[in-house]
């Protein structure tokens, strides 16, 4: 008699395995609070501003498991014996494998000198050695991350410090937005944002302002990358944050609500 083959679970029943029901202190709209791998554990912290950043895909599954256990490939360079830097770029990752396998020479590969973040040294194939491929360990994470349907997902406690914005950790709420560089965020993204960047700001005292609310290069300006980058709708976005109701109105408020247009009539769900 055969055995039957056991039914893999889907993404998404994944994601409800692996989290817990929203906790009480996070947004109240948030679906589930699934705890990242990498934060710091604090009390009392001052909260000054919200980081917007972008993810660099459009799959939540991706931002999902990486925060669960961020790990990267990478491959240590060596001169005369010692290691002087890290491949960890895919691209640059590649081109390694490929010059080492014999189907390339001559090439260019853009590596991390030791000690670096960026992409600023050569490595030339006469000098340098290329060590085994391993799996090394990122700390990344995001307070909330807000997907392309709207859906916010909670991954650290407001009160710790997650890794999302170098030296602005340590007084930021970091959320991260499922969006490819190449593409635009989903109106109805924007909009889960603005009640939660409302939400923040209304709770810490925040400003509903540009100067408290950036992007990540303007937080980090140790950041190599441009991120949310020009596709993001700077003005859209504080418009709807400035003019979008605070998630966590009590009932009492919600009469006041109800001349309101719909899109500012939002509570959080009972």
């Amino acid at each position: 008699m055969s055995r039957r083959a056991r039914r893999r679970p889907t993404f998404d029943e994944t994601v409800m395995a692996s989290g817990t029901a929203p906790i009480a202190t996070g947004f109240p709209d948030t679906r589930r609070f699934i705890q990242a791998e990498f934060f710091d554990r604090q009390t009392g912290r001052t909260i000054n501003r919200v980081v917007i950043h972008i993810t660099s895909g459009n799959q939540f599954s991706s931002t999902f498991y990486w925060f669960r256990s961020p790990r990267r490939p990478i491959r240590r360079i060596s001169q005369n014996g010692a290691v002087i830097g890290k491949i960890f770029a895919p691209h640059w990752l590649r081109r390694a494998n490929s010059l080492e396998a014999g189907h390339e020479a001559g090439i260019v590969i853009r590596f991390a000198p030791k000690g670096s973040r960026l992409h600023n040294a050569i490595f030339d194939p006469a000098i340098h050695t290329l060590g085994a491929e391993e799996r090394e360990q990122v700390p990344v994470s995001a307070h909330y991350v807000v997907d392309r349907d709207g859906m916010v997902y909670q991954f650290v406690e407001e009160n710790n410090v997650a890794y999302h914005a170098g030296l602005a950790n340590r007084d930021s709420i970091g959320i991260e937005h499922v969006c490819s560089p190449d593409d635009d965020p989903t109106e109805v993204q924007y909009q889960a944002s603005a009640r939660l960047v409302n939400y923040l700001c209304t709770k810490y005292n925040i400003p509903k302002e540009r100067s408290h609310i950036v992007g990540h290069q303007e937080a980090d300006m140790g950041t190599d990358h441009n991120c949310p980058g020009p596709r993001w709708n700077w003005p859209n976005y504080m418009a709807l944050v400035n003019r979008t109701a605070p998630s966590f109105l009590s009932e009492s408020f919600d009469n006041a609500l109800d001349g309101l247009p719909a899109f500012m009539r939002w509570v959080p769900r009972r």
